[in-house]
């Protein structure tokens, strides 16, 4: 599929690296201009990282998450922004 295929079904889309080390590309559709959050949850579902990604407009949206030093490992990512919550996967090695 493309990425605007993913997009659409999906609200995210990880634009890579992937595997990942230090940051992520992702690219993100809103529907309203709102204050967005990233959390980055371990496979037990505990929180290990959440930033704030300050306010995004309406459209589409490219970032750059930064992951630090986050363990290798699968994560859960949530972006948050208001009512909606777009949720993906992201790989980290080292």
């Amino acid at each position: 599929t493309s990425v605007e295929d993913e997009l659409t079904r999906n609200g995210v889309v990880v634009l890579g690296p992937m595997p990942a080390t230090d940051h992520v590309g992702l690219r993100i559709a809103t529907t309203e201009p709102q204050a967005w959050t990233a959390v980055l949850r371990d496979q037990r579902g505990g929180t290990v990282s959440e930033q704030a990604l300050g306010y995004l407009p309406a459209g589409v949206v490219d970032l750059d998450l930064h992951l630090g030093l986050l363990a290798a490992g699968v994560y859960a990512l949530e972006l948050r922004g208001g009512q909606t919550a777009l949720r993906t996967q992201i790989v980290v090695t080292r």
